[in-house]
């Protein structure tokens, strides 16, 4: 052998991992991503989003018409979680300033209720980020998985102010419940 050529017995375990390094991101890159219907429902990787000390906000929506007590709400969907290892879920404690929404679009009455005229709702939790983004999301009840859907398609397109502290932002933990009305007759009908 040469100078500079590698011994083949010692090249090829070289060889053989860079092809299976090679193999690994081909199909990864292939995947099918995760479709939004997938990611709504995954429990775990909303958990896994959340910061170790989460901070909420059980009555962001208090001012929402036709919700009831918006703390038993939240508290309803808060329980879809369980209990997750090494969260801890802190109220938002005075001198905070709320979160708010800042732009919101109404969601999409999907096609395939439409001759149905049923009305639905849908709730999630929401980690709003540090820049007024929604950084995670879960559907933690539904009059129908196709509510769901259409509820997440137009959450992720909001925006929202998050919880601040002596002008730093903060991620929060937020509820929302998103409706589908219907119109009958005149009258509007909700879900």
């Amino acid at each position: 052998m040469g100078i500079g050529q590698d011994n083949p017995m010692k090249t090829w375990p070289k060889v053989a991992s860079a092809l299976f390094a090679m193999t690994a991101v081909c199909a990864f890159a292939t995947e099918k991503p995760l479709a939004l219907a997938d990611i709504i429902y995954d429990r775990d990787a909303f958990i896994r989003r959340l910061p170790r000390k989460t901070l909420m906000d059980s009555h962001f929506l208090d001012d929402m018409k036709d919700i009831g007590d918006a703390g038993q709400a939240f508290k309803a969907a808060l329980s879809a979680l369980g209990e997750p290892k090494g969260i801890e879920f802190v109220e938002i404690p005075d001198g905070f300033v709320r979160p708010r929404t800042i732009l919101s679009r109404a969601p999409d009455y999907p096609d395939a209720k439409a001759g149905a005229g049923q009305p639905g709702h849908s709730d999630f939790l929401i980690l709003i980020g540090r820049s007024g983004r929604i950084a995670a999301l879960y559907c933690t009840a539904s009059t129908d998985r196709l509510f769901a859907i259409a509820g997440a398609n137009a959450l992720v397109q909001w925006t929202f102010a998050p919880a601040y502290l002596d002008r730093q932002p903060l991620p929060v933990l937020v509820m929302m419940r998103i409706r589908f009305t219907v119109l009958i007759w005149g009258t509007t009908h909700n879900g």
